[in-house]
């Protein structure tokens, strides 16, 4: 059975551990070996993709017309208006030509066609398992979420989480059936197979004005929920104590930038802080690296990526105490409540005095975990299966 997976518009590095995951992910299933019953064929928007397998270009224009749109649509606009015309006139009768049966979509919240078969994906439903940040209801946020996961969610053939929290916050807060709930482990992005040498490495700290092992490190977009907040607050009282230290963010800005520079300011630690950005994959392993160690603040998942990047690169974690955190380190990590900063506070001063006790736990937790790319791309092929089975059941 031809399934197609839509790679959608979120291959853009600037979306940070959505990025990273999506793009390791196409690149597993490009090269996976399914069994005969599956036969892959990626969907786009755009051409250009060099895949080892089939990508159709969803769209009823040549190359060369989409291409100049564009060029000419700096904006977007004739693009999104071509797309929904294209939706509504003929993409559909592409697919039936293609074959294709079933849709797996890679990135949540996405669905071209609710009536069409498809597989969906579930990072999280932070717009009812936590609080009202920005992020979840400002310019109908909120209602957007809450439509998909009303309207179009329950119609999917399977909905695949990233872990046993992920399931039961939707049995918690959504219709979806618990028979078409799965789990497909969460997986580091590509920055943990890379091999930088200690020199490139040290070149890369004394550029960036920080000292190996004296440095907090968190990498996450500035969105509210990341709890930059709190972890200044945290960080401020932890630098009366300890001399020397820094903490380094890196991630670009979704709105919340400014206020966390302010903060810096108010606390006095525009010298303590470092603000990096966006930064390649090579600078993010060298930081995760040489810290003494990765912090992960984030209010709501219930998983995240970093924590595993962390884990498989090697370096010890202190994070947000959410139950996908917990399934995916295990004891290895020292949790802390992410509204507290005494919490914080006491997790960094136990992660320095017994840093290398956490080390070793991380270590031992990294060859036993499921959250890897093996067990993900494994769990995902019998998904897929268990999906044609379903779907085989008509025309």
């Amino acid at each position: 059975m031809n399934i197609g997976v839509w790679i959608g518009s979120a291959v853009n590095p600037q979306m940070g551990g959505g990025y990273s995951y999506i793009a390791k992910l196409i690149h597993e299933i490009d090269n996976h070996s399914f069994p005969s019953d599956i036969c892959i064929k990626f969907l786009s928007r755009y051409d250009g993709w060099r895949l080892n397998n089939e990508v159709i270009v969803l769209s009823l224009l040549p190359a060369c017309v989409r291409r100049w749109m564009l060029k000419l649509d700096c904006c977007g606009l004739l693009s999104r208006v071509e797309w929904k015309l294209q939706r509504i006139i003929g993409i559909k009768k592409l697919l039936k030509k293609k074959d294709i049966k079933l849709i797996y979509y890679l990135t949540q919240g996405e669905c071209l066609f609710p009536d069409f078969p498809f597989v969906a994906t579930n990072w999280d439903i932070g717009h009812c398992s936590t609080y009202a940040f920005p992020e979840l209801v400002y310019n109908n946020n909120f209602y957007f979420r809450n439509k998909f996961y009303t309207e179009v969610l329950p119609k999917a053939l399977l909905v695949l989480c990233e872990s046993e929290t992920g399931k039961q916050e939707l049995l918690d807060y959504t219709t979806v059936g618990k028979h078409k709930i799965r789990i497909v482990p969460m997986f580091a992005g590509n920055v943990s197979t890379l091999k930088i040498s200690e020199s490139t490495s040290y070149l890369t700290l004394c550029n960036l004005g920080i000292e190996k092992e004296k440095y907090f490190f968190y990498p996450a977009q500035f969105w509210a929920h990341k709890n930059h907040y709190n972890l200044l607050q945290a960080f401020h009282s932890f630098r009366q104590i300890h001399e020397g230290y820094k903490l380094v963010l890196c991630g670009s800005d979704k709105g919340n930038l400014s206020y966390v520079k302010d903060c810096c300011e108010k606390l006095n630690l525009v010298e303590d802080v470092i603000f990096l950005g966006f930064v390649s994959e090579e600078v993010l392993y060298t930081l995760y690296k040489y810290c003494v160690s990765f912090i992960m603040a984030s209010h709501f998942g219930p998983t995240n990526m970093p924590p595993i990047e962390a884990m498989e690169i090697g370096c010890p974690v202190i994070c947000s105490d959410l139950g996908g955190h917990r399934e995916i380190m295990g004891d290895s990590a020292i949790y802390f409540d992410s509204f507290s900063p005494d919490s914080i506070l006491q997790a960094m001063e136990e992660i320095i005095s017994r840093r290398d006790y956490y080390l070793g736990k991380v270590q031992n937790q990294r060859s036993v975990t499921k959250f890897n790319v093996l067990h993900a791309i494994n769990a995902l092929e019998q998904c897929l299966l268990e999906a044609v089975e379903i779907r085989s059941n008509w025309n």
